[in-house]
């Protein structure tokens, strides 16, 4: 930040960043701008300061100045190896749990303070809805669940290692799966459940619709470097997208190059993967509606109990809150939505009017970006539309209504597919929290390591101990159980 602007040149007494989990990354210019601010006093309010990462930290580290941890160097080594089953995994836990001990205060809803609770809220009614999916959701459902499975099991058997480094490509095959639970419509890239990566050399190869494939319009075979079989309908879709008629053959030196970054270019390469299997079930079932059907169930039973009553929607998908978009529309309920493309004045002008207009019975939100800094006390009802894997989003997004300033009760409901894996999510969930497996434990461990300070030496080991040996049995254990077989009643 340029030292001639005023804010640069004043020392501040204290400087408070709230939100302050969003300073993950000390390069981006947000997180540089208040690590340069000088002040005597340095505060990060947040209610996750490591949500998924334990090097969610480094960036809050920075803006508190907190040196030597400021390096990257020093963080990697001294903190983020804590985690990674590395050969000092003992003595850094035991350091990490140390600085925590000194410089984190946790304050809860339910906090007291000389005898007297600190916040008073409403109370808080939460409701679990399980619901069942159609005979054609169901088929559509086991076809991608009998795919997404093979992957995992493909990796399984080379070993934890394996695993271990394909995990997002794991996780990313339980997404058609919660796609389908969740609803809306759906296409066929919804359901897709990749394979796998082609290689750099057959990705740099079919960077480019050259000349020759071109050719290929006209019957000529001329196939690509990478081998993979293009049609001749794709590249007439595709040309005729772009220009308005065909090539002729007469004159090939003129054919033009397709740029590399056309937007159909993708759909063209990847078309030679498409499952016929998949694309009937899709037409059977190309809106998966029992979730979304039961919330509109849900909103007028809301509004025939008391008609001022307001809610607030939460989905991880955007396919489903474009869907619920158009169905709350028909049926009646006014409601507002918040996406990534809007501006700040257009997020702020949403707010308001669901605040503050009575027709505006219900907000739409991602559960990532709208769960998050937004003040939305006029709601007393919250639907939580998926599981989240990480529980703290689900707390944050009911504490969007459940929070200072709200006057009337708050009921919660969750919905979710019996037997799909968004009831395996659940119980992996209530597993970490319960302190059923050693993973568990050593969090709690390590909780009572922070608020103990003066017993913090043996606990520390024991939690560095149990992590490092139990990390990749538990990450097996838990894909195990996301994979069981769906149980539909």
């Amino acid at each position: 930040m340029p030292r001639g602007y005023p804010i640069a040149r004043i020392k501040w007494h204290r400087l408070v960043l709230d939100e302050a989990h969003t300073a993950k990354s000390p390069k981006a210019g947000f997180t540089k701008v208040c690590a340069e601010l000088a002040s005597d006093n340095r505060w990060c309010a947040t209610g996750t300061p490591a949500g998924g990462d334990i090097t969610d930290l480094f960036g809050q580290f920075c803006v508190l100045n907190l040196q030597p941890f400021t390096d990257r160097t020093f963080f990697s080594v001294f903190v983020r190896s804590a985690y990674s089953g590395s050969m000092h995994t003992r003595a850094v836990a035991h350091l990490l749990l140390y600085i925590l001990g000194r410089c984190m205060i946790r304050h809860t809803k339910l906090q007291v303070l000389g005898g007297e609770e600190v916040l008073k809220l409403p109370p808080k009614t939460e409701e679990l809805l399980p619901l069942n999916l159609t005979s054609a959701e169901q088929q559509l459902y086991m076809h991608v669940y009998d795919k997404a499975k093979e992957v995992y099991l493909s990796l399984r058997a080379q070993g934890p290692k394996a695993v271990s480094q394909n995990l997002l490509k794991i996780m990313s095959t339980l997404l058609p799966l919660r796609r389908i639970c969740s609803g809306g419509s759906l296409s066929y890239a919804d359901l897709r459940v990749r394979q796998g990566r082609r290689s750099r050399r057959s990705r740099k190869a079919c960077s480019n619709l050259h000349r020759g494939f071109l050719l290929h319009l006209h019957g000529e075979p001329n196939p690509p470097a990478c081998y993979h079989e293009v049609q001749s309908l794709v590249l007439q879709r595709l040309y005729l997208g772009v220009h308005r008629e065909l090539p002729s053959k007469s004159t090939p030196s003129q054919l033009p190059i397709v740029p590399r970054k056309h937007p159909v270019h993708r759909v063209a390469v990847h078309t030679y993967q498409h499952d016929p299997q998949v694309a009937g079930l899709q037409e059977q079932a190309s809106v998966s509606d029992s979730k979304l059907q039961a919330l509109l169930h849900q909103l007028h039973l809301m509004r025939q109990t008391d008609p001022t009553a307001k809610a607030l929607v939460f989905s991880q998908f955007v396919g489903t809150i474009e869907w619920l978009k158009v169905k709350l529309e028909e049926q009646g309920f006014g409601y507002r939505t918040i996406s990534g493309s809007m501006s700040l004045q257009q997020r702020s002008k949403a707010k308001e009017a669901f605040q503050k207009d009575p027709p505006t019975t219900v907000f739409l939100l991602s559960m990532r970006s709208g769960a998050v800094g937004i003040n939305l006390t006029s709601a007393n009802y919250v639907f939580v539309l998926e599981p989240a894997l990480n529980p703290g989003l689900e707390e944050q997004a009911v504490g969007r209504a459940w929070r200072m300033g709200q006057q009337r009760p708050v009921t919660v409901k969750k919905l979710y597919v019996k037997g799909s894996v968004e009831e395996r999510i659940m119980d992996m969930v209530q597993h970490r929290q319960t302190g059923s497996n050693s993973q568990s434990g050593a969090s709690a461990a390590g909780s009572s390591a922070i608020a103990t300070a003066g017993h913090t030496q043996v606990k520390a080991q024991d939690i560095a101990g149990s992590m490092k040996a139990d990390k990749q049995n538990l990450r097996m254990e838990e894909l195990d159980l996301l994979f069981q077989t769906p149980a539909f009643v």
